[in-house]
């Protein structure tokens, strides 16, 4: 798993315009940009990756929770 499949999720969450994105378990070091172009989304898993730093989910103003557990 990796940043590649995390890209396949974000662009079947898009194309669906699902308000939950999961891409947990994929050890992800950093968030993808790519997030941020979902800008209806209500929640994130982020749990078990290796993330140190939020970062481009500023433009997601419909966020409602995220989870970082395990990372």
């Amino acid at each position: 798993m990796s940043r590649k499949e995390a890209l396949h999720r974000i662009n079947e969450c898009k194309k669906q315009r699902s308000t939950y994105l999961d891409l947990s378990g994929l050890r992800l070091k950093a968030i993808p940009v790519e997030v941020s172009e979902l800008v209806w989304l209500h929640h994130i898993d982020f749990s078990i990756n290796r993330i140190q730093k939020i970062e481009h989910l500023d433009s997601l103003a419909e966020l409602r929770s995220l989870d970082f557990t395990a990372n």
